[in-house]
């Protein structure tokens, strides 16, 4: 009886969602995925924390769905200009004592869209320093 109605609703909704968001990278003729870049995703650690179910809502931890990418500069694979230019775009995100890049997202309701936007991240700060690096 109301499925149509709900129908058309759920596409406004659809249709006003994706108006508000950036374009994809994959749009770009430049942007190269990470699985095509020469990095070990044995060297991508993800970490999260589980937390006991809450007896009041929200029933789950504000940080519940959080991940954090930790990876190791030497890893990405840069030449030495690149990796400086990497240090200077992510700033505090990189433990210099430790070598290592930690990136960390709860931006989304689930693990697994936290952990994609990470990727995605990762991806859009390694294709930035090697600009970054030909522009220089």
């Amino acid at each position: 009886m109301g499925t149509s109605e709900e129908e058309a609703h759920l596409s406004d909704d659809a249709r006003n969602d994706s108006k508000g968001k950036t374009p994809s990278p994959t749009t770009s003729s430049t942007y190269v995925p990470l699985a095509d870049r020469d990095i070990d995703q044995s060297h991508l650690k993800f970490k999260i924390k589980k937390y006991d179910r809450m007896a009041l809502p929200p029933y789950h931890h504000p940080n519940e769905f959080k991940v954090i990418l930790e990876v190791k500069v030497e890893d990405l694979k840069l030449s030495q200009k690149g990796i400086e230019a990497l240090i200077d775009i992510v700033g505090p995100r990189y433990i210099a004592n430790k070598k290592l890049l930690k990136l960390t997202c709860n931006k989304f309701d689930t693990r697994v869209e936290n952990r994609n936007y990470l990727l995605w991240l990762l991806d859009s700060l390694l294709q930035e320093a090697e600009s970054f690096h030909a522009d220089v």
